[in-house]
């Protein structure tokens, strides 16, 4: 998550969505602008915008920003997420002339 420690490991990823997802409805969207394949590895890379509401209440919070996801091909030929990556930030109000 942006600003926090990484997390590795399947029970630890598994204890953070948790969290997070009981903590907040979420509406997210993510464009892939770009994907490169090298053999077994893929590499993905776009834009991402994410809408946060409490579930405890409060005003929504918009983070927008960029990711990148490195997948890799298994011996059974499917793609699983490797590593990831985001710069999701508080969506800044448009800069007026």
């Amino acid at each position: 998550m942006p600003g926090g420690r990484s997390v590795a490991g399947r029970p630890a990823i598994e204890a953070l969505y948790q969290r997070f997802f009981g903590s907040f409805a979420v509406e997210h969207e993510a464009t892939i602008a770009e994907v490169q394949v090298h053999g077994d590895w893929a590499i993905t890379w776009g834009s991402e915008q994410m809408t946060l509401t409490p579930s405890v209440g409060g005003a929504p919070t918009t983070l927008q920003g960029f990711g990148m996801s490195l997948l890799r091909r298994g011996t059974d030929r499917r793609w699983r997420y490797a590593r990831g990556i985001n710069n999701l930030v508080p969506e800044m109000p448009p800069i007026r002339d």
